[in-house]
């Protein structure tokens, strides 16, 4: 057929040079639109002149190659507004059979640009109440131990009511203290843990839990760098677009400044900056640490895991260094008395993840950085400029010690004078920030999994990229088995819990189960917890903790306040027992799985060298 219309085309363009040049556009023409649509256009378009007729075919050309991408991969383009404006044509193109469609695929096509057209071309519009409301930003750019938190919280006391949204239970905790010490009724409003005051007009939360419908007297978002998250950062984009506050209070590190100013403007609101400087001076270590040697009372070491927080602290209480202990699997609560111990200088050091950098308010001399790279989930990476920068900047504290010191353990790849160099040059601007899945979006039709990968799909402008919905899609396509009830599963995915841990995981799909199916849930509450004498017996407790941290909020949603107040006192008496045992500073050193031998905390495996080969001699595995 194709050869047939060129032999064709070259017969009719014999008498007219000018149109010798169209066997390109007419073999085009004849590959692009088999059938109908090759008759449909050769008649359209032979007899034009070739320079008009090749500009015409190559822009519809063009137009098919998008829109099959599109139909047939289930893609949008960068440019969304091309859809809109062209959608005329893609359903003329399907109608006249220029392309074969099935029926399931152009169902597809107008369901995703059904949400195409439910998503502002301006994303701060997705909060509608936000933009009629005239609010105010202030600013508080600065880096770590500059005062940042401690103005915006001053000015949030002096207007008399508001909200602060952090990161970390532990640091809305830390506000919840700080405005009840100095008279305020506050209530403490996390996704595990609810205390309320009567005639409270103050609230401490985290980030997750922000209603934005509820409007405040005045706001302060904390940490709001963290908007460049993968899994998280929307949920700060999110409060900066739509809280409903007359004054919202931002602070963050400097990277951060252009880009928040960049949506406050799209958002059509006000702000001023205030720029904070270091209250401390911070200085890198001459020499490098070699631990155990040269710890001294005051220092930090920081490592990235549960079992290296342990081994490290036991390595220095076997030589008499009285130790905090901080990172993510303790109970909060425990994490706030370690760190009230070691503040209280009833402790020595303190031995901590990275989970330290955030914010914690804590009398720290010296940082120790004892790794360098970090399990992020996904895989082992190195620190990242911000990381590091983050971390070593909680070194020095005013009044306490005017100078802060960090340095590197020996034997890490990272060389001080690096470490030096990242920790002190400027850190890049950020240029995107993370954006989450719409619940509005739940209106449309589909399964709560497909509205979210097609949102997935759907491109946004800068500097507004997609936050991470794989850990929501797979939760989602666990429950459609049960039931359609797109309200129902959105609540459920959308609790704040390790899905990773898998006893977790079935704990959490039993009790959803339990929920669609219209059954009466029922608590683990009201057992006892063993003597904790090891650290086995520690990470158990632990574990009951993050299962009663879940239950709390399923009954908070979905049971009553006996049940809630019943698991509260059980994470008590869990949180206490741990206290006791930390308390002991008898922690565990790392030992050799077969002999017993003490091994050094670093050390990569879990049988020692001696043990290994004589199990390779004896051909064991």
């Amino acid at each position: 057929m194709i050869k047939a219309y060129i032999a064709f085309a070259q017969k009719q363009n014999k008498k007219k040079a000018k149109h010798r040049s169209s066997e390109l556009g007419n073999a085009m023409l004849a590959e692009k639109f088999p059938g109908k649509g090759y008759k449909v256009h050769q008649k359209r378009y032979h007899y034009r002149g070739c320079a008009e007729y090749r500009r015409e075919l190559q822009e519809l050309c063009s137009k098919d190659e998008e829109y099959q991408k599109y139909i047939r991969g289930g893609l949008l383009p960068e440019n969304t507004a091309f859809y809109k404006e062209n959608r005329e044509w893609i359903e003329r193109m399907a109608s006249e059979g220029l392309r074969s469609f099935s029926a399931e695929e152009v169902a597809a096509y107008r369901k995703r640009m059904s949400m195409v057209d439910h998503v502002p071309e301006n994303i701060v519009d997705l909060y509608p109440a936000a933009r009629v409301l005239s609010r105010k930003f202030v600013l508080h750019i600065g880096p770590t131990n500059s005062g940042k938190t401690y103005h915006a919280m001053q000015a949030l006391m002096e207007a008399g009511g508001g909200i602060y949204l952090g990161p970390l239970r532990l640091l809305a905790f830390e506000q919840y203290e700080r405005i009840t010490g100095q008279g305020y009724a506050c209530n403490l409003v996390t996704g595990e843990e609810e205390l309320h005051s009567e005639g409270a007009t103050f609230q401490a939360s985290t980030i997750d839990v922000l209603n934005f419908e509820t409007q405040y007297k005045c706001a302060v978002i904390d940490e709001a760098q963290m908007m460049t998250d993968e899994f998280r950062g929307g949920r700060w984009t999110s409060a900066i677009m739509g809280i409903l506050a007359e004054t919202i209070h931002v602070c963050a590190a400097p990277e951060a400044e252009n880009i928040l100013k960049q949506i406050i403007k799209e958002c059509g609101d006000e702000y001023e900056v205030i720029r904070h400087k270091r209250l401390s001076a911070l200085e890198c270590d001459r020499d490098y640490c070699n631990f155990p040697n040269g710890i001294e009372k005051g220092d930090a070491l920081i490592v990235f895991s549960r079992r290296s927080v342990h081994a490290v602290a036991a390595e220095l209480q076997r030589r008499g260094y009285k130790c905090s202990v901080i990172y993510g699997a303790l109970p909060y609560d425990v994490r706030h008395e370690e760190s009230r111990k070691f503040a209280e200088k009833e402790t020595d050091v303190v031995v901590a993840t990275d989970a330290i950098g955030m914010g914690l308010n804590l009398p720290i001399r010296r940082v120790i950085l004892m790794e360098t790279n970090k399990f992020d989930g996904v895989g082992r990476r190195e620190l990242r400029q911000t990381e590091i920068k983050q971390i070593v900047g909680r070194a020095g504290r005013a009044g306490i010690f005017d100078k802060g010191f960090y340095t590197v353990n020996l034997g890490n790849e990272l060389e001080l004078p690096d470490l030096k160099a990242m920790a002190e040059s400027r850190t890049p601007a950020l240029e995107e920030v993370r954006i989450g899945f719409p619940k509005s979006l739940l209106g449309l039709e589909g399964k709560v999994s497909e509205l979210m990968e097609q949102w997935d799909n759907i491109p946004v402008v800068q500097p507004f990229v997609k936050a991470s919905v794989d850990r929501e899609i797979k939760l989602a396509k666990m429950l459609e088995l049960y039931t359609n009830d797109k309200e129902l599963i959105y609540e459920l995915i959308t609790i704040p819990y390790d899905e990773t841990r898998e006893n977790l995981l079935q704990r959490w799909h039993g009790f959803a189960i339990t929920l669609i199916r219209g059954q009466e849930l029922h608590f683990n509450i009201g057992y006892g917890i063993d003597t904790i004498r090891d650290g086995e017996r520690l990470k158990e407790a632990e574990g009951m903790y993050e299962a009663l941290d879940l239950e709390y909020q399923l009954s908070k949603k979905y049971g009553d306040d006996d049940t809630s107040d019943a698991i509260m006192q059980q994470k008590s008496v869990i949180s206490e027992e741990i206290n006791r045992y930390l308390a002991k500073q008898a922690l565990n050193e790392k030992t050799c799985s077969v002999c017993g031998r003490t091994l050094s905390w670093d050390y990569p495996y879990g049988r020692c060298a001696k043990c290994h080969k004589r199990m390779i001699r004896r051909g064991w595995h």
